[in-house]
C-alpha cells in the first residue's frame, strides 16, 4: 500500500524501503524511547502498575510507548518522528 508524502507523490511506507541495519536502529530507538516514557509513567498517579495502563486513556502503556506518534494524554511525554535513515 503506497501513501501519500508531504510532496504529493505516492510511495511506500518508509519502512519497507529500508534494510535490516536501519530497521534494527529504528527498533532499539523504539525501545530506548518507550523505557524512557514508561520510567515516566511509573512515576504518574495515573498509572496502573499492575495491569500497566494509563487511568486517563485506558491504553496498555507497553504497547502505547512503542509507538512514536503516541502521545501522553497528560502531557508528560510527546510524540518523535521516524525519519530515513534514524
Amino acid at each position: 500500500p503506497a501513501i501519500i508524502n508531504r510532496g504529493g507523490e505516492r510511495s511506500p511506507p518508509f519502512l519497507l524501503r529500508l534494510n535490516m541495519v536501519e530497521l534494527t536502529s529504528i527498533w532499539i530507538r523504539r525501545k530506548e524511547e518507550a523505557k524512557k516514557r514508561l520510567e515516566i509513567c511509573a512515576t504518574c498517579d495515573k498509572f496502573d502498575k499492575t495491569t500497566s495502563r494509563c487511568e486517563e486513556c485506558g491504553c496498555f502503556m507497553i504497547a502505547k510507548t512503542l509507538w512514536p506518534y503516541s502521545e501522553c494524554p497528560l502531557d508528560k511525554w510527546k510524540f518523535y518522528e521516524e525519519q530515513d535513515g534514524e
